[in-house]
């Protein structure tokens, strides 16, 4: 067992033995009328799970499992077989109470594979050792993760149109979102006009951090007035960079074409370059790096920080153009980490890699 192993199960408790478990699931045509094809997870924590599922966690990741299923039609009940596990297959689950709860993924562009809003999910069961189920475990999934509710103010604003241009890439109906905060004097200045600084969070982030900016004012910039402006940047494969791409559609098009332009003519915004600012950290500070380099014309300046690496040959410490170079040992053998805490290695890209094997879509890497 390596070392990354070894501290999962640490983390899990001890001991881990085998024990059979035979799982059920059935989902409500009241939630899903129509047969279903993807995938579909048990999850198993150790806190009770009152409602919508937890998110996993990268340091302290619960065990999940997964099975791809077709046509699985409403009220039938399937067997769980899952095709994919971390970190531990379903009989190595460690002896201890466990809350288990299934998931339907319905893949709807959340970037979330468990919480995405519009997923279905079960009640959770709890299973004891000391009180093993005498038959399967069978979970009714007919329960909808709800979509979160953007709670307007007097001065933050939320920005929610159809994209054209992704809704053709995709063949569905995209929409883009941001969150907009405004200056003290907006409202009494009607003549105004302000210059935006457009704000890309990282992984994980989205436009809701409007609404929690904190004691800090970010519509003041050194005493000029501003209009701040959080982008969304989620995709269902994670976070889309504002990057044109074969895969997301064009995200960066949608921005400069569709959602700014809007935002401009609403917000009475300075529309022009030297009115048009980017900044952002991790993965949102490689996307207004992004931006900025490819489109000099459309915006006047950016503060990246941190960003995901921009170069290829340090690409998180490792050259891509080596011979022989992969992401999960060096050309030592060594594990390559993927996080240090204190300086020690916390987290390593093999199993990393593992668990988003598990989760199919929307992973950090």
């Amino acid at each position: 067992m390596n070392a990354a192993f070894a501290l999962l199960f640490v983390a899990l408790g001890q001991p881990v033995e085998s024990r059979t478990l035979t799982v059920q699931m059935t989902f409500s045509k009241k939630v899903a009328a129509e047969p279903f094809t993807g995938r579909v997870f048990l999850i198993a924590a150790r806190s009770s799970i009152s409602g919508t599922p937890p998110n996993q966690s990268w340091f302290k990741p619960f065990p999940f499992f997964a099975q791809n299923v077709r046509d699985w039609r409403p009220d039938e009940p399937l067997v769980f077989k899952p095709q994919h596990a971390f970190p531990v297959m379903l009989d190595k689950l460690p002896s201890e109470k466990l809350y288990l709860q299934a998931v339907m993924d319905l893949d709807r562009g959340g970037m979330n594979c468990l919480t995405s809003p519009g997923n279905l999910y079960s009640k959770a069961i709890l299973l004891d050792p000391k009180d093993p189920p005498e038959g399967p475990l069978t979970f009714v999934i007919d329960q909808v993760v709800q979509e979160r509710t953007f709670k307007e103010t007097d001065r933050v604003k939320l920005v929610d149109i159809p994209s054209k241009l992704l809704s053709d890439f995709h063949k569905k109906p995209m929409r883009l979102r941001a969150g907009v905060a405004l200056p003290k004097s907006f409202a009494t200045e009607p003549n105004q006009q302000y210059p935006v600084i457009y704000e890309i969070p990282g992984f994980g982030g989205n436009h809701f951090g409007a609404l929690f900016s904190g004691s800090r004012d970010r519509t003041d910039v050194a005493g000029v007035e501003m209009i701040h402006v959080t982008l969304d940047p989620n995709c269902r494969t994670g976070h889309h960079v504002f990057a044109d791409s074969a895969n997301n559609g064009p995200y960066g098009r949608a921005l400069v074409e569709e959602l700014i332009p809007h935002i401009e003519a609403t917000y009475r915004a300075v529309a022009k370059p030297g009115g048009r600012f980017l900044t952002g950290h991790s993965s949102g500070g490689w996307s207004s790096l992004w931006l900025q380099v490819t489109r000099p014309e459309f915006f006047g300046g950016v503060w990246s920080t941190a960003p995901d690496p921009v170069d290829f040959r340090d690409f998180q410490r490792i050259d891509l153009y080596a011979a022989k170079a992969n992401m999960f040992t060096d050309e030592k053998g060594e594990r390559r980490p993927i996080a240090r805490r204190g300086g020690e290695a916390v987290l390593f890209y093999k199993p990393f890699s593992d668990m988003e094997v598990v989760m199919g879509r929307g992973g950090q890497l």
